[in-house]
């Protein structure tokens, strides 16, 4: 039963039944799912956005990212993140792995991207988002999860995933 919509998700109750046979009702997060770009400037260089994040009311450096849209793939989804928040279009973007956010309360499930041979356009912001492009070395961007200034879980993914798998 879904008691709750937005444009972004829906939270429903459900009665499951578990794996010994007995049932629960559970409450859940119905998310479309989304993408994550890591945008590959140079071999050792990415972008990363700074954005506002109002649901905690800080700054987060980021990989470019978003839900995807009803009736759309996720590679035409990536493409069109990259662009609306980096301000940059890819000549190749490649699929990397999918994760899932919080398996335990949500549906969301993020595809991963590595976009390449990038070049600059024009940024096509949502009026409330307030966003930072800045060019970071991978050793910088992995000294920035060390110490704290990158604290966002996709963007962590994303940067070991492709320091590990493609630097």
């Amino acid at each position: 039963m879904q008691f709750y919509n937005s444009k972004i998700f829906s939270v429903s109750l459900e009665l499951v039944k578990l794996p010994n046979g007995k049932r629960r009702m559970i409450s859940k997060i119905i998310h479309r799912g989304g993408v994550v770009i890591v945008p590959v400037i140079d071999h050792d260089t990415i972008l990363l956005i700074r954005q506002y994040r109002f649901v905690i009311g800080k700054w987060l450096y980021e990989l470019p990212a978003g839900r995807i849209e009803p009736n759309e793939n996720a590679m035409k989804q990536a493409r069109r993140e990259l662009l609306e928040e980096a301000g940059y279009s890819a000549r190749s973007m490649k699929f990397a792995f999918k994760s899932w956010t919080t398996p335990g309360m949500s549906t969301e499930l993020l595809n991963y991207f590595v976009a390449t041979g990038l070049e600059k356009r024009k940024q096509h912001l949502e009026p409330d988002e307030f966003i930072r492009v800045e060019k970071v070395k991978l050793a910088d961007a992995i000294n920035m999860i060390k110490t704290g200034k990158i604290i966002d879980a996709k963007t962590i993914q994303g940067i070991f995933f492709y320091s590990k798998f493609y630097a």
